[in-house]
């Protein structure tokens, strides 16, 4: 049940390596015309036959579609070709020198090899001729089983297009609204019942056809074009259904919802991912825009075919009216690791990319074994585990092509992204050693990974203006990304032009409700690193403030108490801390600022500021409806015992913020004498006391001064 699609496809992936090694071939045609006694070449050229031999071992095992005894033009030439380079390997078998031979006899043979020049040349030329027919063969074998499938998935085209098209206008009439559009089944269904009933055929069209070669012969290069281009005119369909383009501000509140659905049938997998894109006008709160991405892909089995295809669907909904701007559909073809794509992609060979495509033996939307896409192998290669890749201009230039011919450059974004932290690793390395010694090698290493890094930010924000998918569906990512900007707590931060993009932002909310211990520990963190200068704190801090700000503004934090506290069990009141809420209260968002600040360990140059961001974070909450009175039973968030409670004026005068938190609560409108006079100590701590006063007797108004005082100092 072998796909004659896949199958053509890799057998004319083996057939261009073995075009690089006659490269290698021709360029030996004059070192022999010119070096006639040299062992070296010798060898260079046995090894290259060699590779030669077993990409045609490969060739045969491949081929399993061809009956021994069938005539066919590709065996034929297949038997040429290997008849070649068994009689040219037996002549070098004859004059290669062996590690056994004395020193005469060693120059004997290699006096013979150079006697023998020109029947190996003449060998040589021997095995470009029929390497060429090889290659002719597989291309006219390939383009005819290219036409028979996509002429068989033609009709499946078509039935989803009209499909896409009824949808469009049912939306456009009001037929169908478009928060629900996207939930039906009607898609999932056809593409599922399609797919099953074009592969069936596939499969006994290849298995009643006992082989799958043609004796199709094409008369120049120019016909074998014109035959791959009418092969290929259903490779891949864009449906632009009302195209338009409106300039427009996008408004500061957004709210972005990502959904990843997999349904699991018996020969494969139909994979549905969505993002929703929902946009409030400042003016009228009322007026909505919402932009929906949906795609549809079919995975069928490994043990089936290599092959899948996808949907992707792009609509808008602004004051009520549905318009869908984009509809195609794209196969999802899966080829090996070592296939000739990858391997020129990673060696940024853009030549050689543009001959695969040329001539049809690979595929922009190509994927490996493991799901790589080729612009991830294009900004990360595979070149070891101690060596640093760097990306050149050539790299951009190579990504802007495989983009232009129709990859999906949202599939970029993760290695654009593990690129950005190795680079900022090898900087923060490379200072380091630069401070020690100072060497012409250092220098340049850095200077290269400052090119790297500014070609990787131009390489982000192109795929994020070409992306036609979500390039942040994956949560991992999406949070990793987010906590390594100038939001999280990196020394040094990555650029986040990708943060806040007008078309693909990776949003807050969402992230906040997945998890929101850490991205509240984030924002609430206020301790400056090392590291930093004023103006990076400043910056830092105030992008924390306006994402709170935000989640509060846009009615997020509602929803993320809510969710924390209906979904998230509690064996014990220490085991509170792990999130910011607490099941006691709606939250304790006024202990975890206190508790998370340590003025002690921060720099006195950054004191000043860092306490102002301490109060408008308490002021925010306090406008908000945080309780100033409320006594939490989180004791291990101050290391207490079990049982100890605290009110934020406890936690106050511990952190030396006791200041702050009364301009704070003068600020809201609030007494701070009342916080003093309202239990500044609890329970625990007033037995300790009360031994104490046993010795020396105070009272409680004297006893609360005297800690005042010790914690104005701590």
């Amino acid at each position: 049940m072998t796909d004659p699609f896949s199958l053509t496809t890799g057998l004319v992936s083996i057939v261009g390596f073995t075009g690089q090694v006659a490269q290698g071939v021709d360029f030996l045609y004059g070192v022999f015309k010119d070096v006639k006694n040299s062992s070296e070449f010798m060898e260079d050229f046995h090894a290259n036959l060699g590779l030669l031999r077993s990409t045609l071992s490969r060739l045969e095992s491949n081929e399993l579609r061809i009956p021994p005894g069938q005539e066919c033009h590709v065996r034929k030439a297949y038997e040429q070709c290997a008849r070649k380079v068994a009689s040219l390997e037996e002549l070098l078998k004859k004059h290669m020198p062996k590690a056994t031979d004395g020193k005469v006899k060693k120059w004997r043979k290699k006096l013979l090899a150079g006697l023998k020049t020109k029947d190996i040349v003449e060998h040589a030329a021997g095995i470009e001729r029929s390497k060429t027919s090889l290659e002719l063969a597989l291309h006219i074998s390939h383009i005819e089983e290219t036409r028979e499938f996509y002429i068989m998935h033609r009709e499946t085209s078509e039935k989803i297009s009209t499909k896409v098209e009824d949808i469009s206008s049912e939306l456009r009439a009001g037929v169908r609204d478009i928060q629900n559009c996207w939930r039906n089944s009607d898609v999932t269904a056809l593409i599922q019942a399609e797919v099953q009933k074009c592969i069936n055929q596939a499969s006994l069209a290849s298995s009643a056809r006992p082989s799958s070669c043609s004796e199709t012969k094409a008369d120049s290069e120019d016909e074998l074009e014109e035959q791959f281009e009418d092969a290929s005119e259903y490779f891949e369909m864009d449906i632009d259904l009302n195209k338009y383009s409106t300039e427009k501000d996008y408004p500061a509140s957004r709210r972005v919802t990502r959904s990843i659905r997999e349904f699991y049938i018996g020969f494969g997998i139909i994979q549905q991912k969505s993002t929703t894109t929902t946009e409030l006008e400042p003016e009228d709160q009322s007026s909505m825009i919402m932009t929906c991405h949906t795609s549809y892909a079919f995975l069928p089995a490994a043990w089936l075919s290599p092959r899948g295809i996808q949907a992707v669907f792009e609509s808008t909904t602004v004051f009520g009216g549905s318009i869908i701007r984009h509809a195609a559909l794209r196969p999802v073809p899966r080829i090996p690791d070592n296939s000739a794509i990858i391997k020129a992609v990673r060696r940024g060979h853009l030549v050689n990319v543009i001959g695969l495509f040329k001539s049809g033996r690979a595929s922009p939307h190509d994927i490996d074994t493991s799901g790589k896409s080729l612009l991830e192998h294009a900004i990360v290669p595979d070149i070891g585990r101690d060596r640093i890749a760097p990306v050149t201009l050539g790299t951009v230039v190579l990504v802007r092509y495989l983009i232009r011919c129709g990859a999906e450059s949202s599939t970029a974004m993760p290695a654009i992204h593990i690129q950005q932290r190795t680079l900022r690793q090898q900087e923060v390395l490379l200072n380091g050693d630069l401070k020690n010694r100072m060497t012409g090698d250092k220098i340049q290493e850095l200077n290269d990974a400052a090119d790297s890094w500014k070609n990787l930010e131009e390489l982000g924000r192109m795929c994020l203006n070409h992306a036609k998918e979500d390039p942040f569906q994956d949560p991992t990512l999406r949070l990793d990304m987010w906590s390594s900007s100038e939001v999280g707590r990196a020394s040094k931060p990555l650029d986040s032009f990708y943060l806040y993009h007008d078309k693909w932002p990776i949003g807050v909310e969402d992230i906040a409700i997945e998890q929101p211990k850490v991205v509240f520990n984030i924002l609430l963190t206020v301790d400056a690193p090392s590291s930093s200068d004023y103006h990076e704190l400043v910056k830092r801090l105030n992008c924390r403030y306006n994402i709170l700000n935000a989640l509060y503004r846009d009615g997020a934090m509602k929803e993320i108490c809510s969710r924390v506290n209906s979904d998230t069990p509690y064996s014990t009141s220490d085991a509170m801390q792990n999130s910011l809420f607490c099941l006691n209260a709606p939250n304790h968002l006024l202990h975890r600022v206190f508790s998370v600040s340590n003025m002690g360990r921060c720099q006195s140059r950054f004191r000043g500021i860092i306490r102002q961001h301490i109060q408008r974070l308490l002021v925010l909450f306090l406008r908000n409806g945080e309780d100033p009175h409320l006594r939490c039973p989180c004791s291990a968030m101050w290391n207490g015992r079990q049982g100890e409670t605290r009110t934020p004026t406890d936690l106050a005068i511990a952190r030396n913020l006791l200041d702050t938190w009364n301009d704070a609560l003068s600020e809201v409108g609030l007494d701070p004498e009342d916080f003093l006079h309202d239990r500044v100590v609890t329970e625990p701590v007033e037995e300790c006391l009360g031994k104490w006063n046993q010795t020396i007797d105070l009272s409680p108004e004297v006893q609360r001064k005297v800690l005042l005082g010790l914690g104005a100092f701590h």
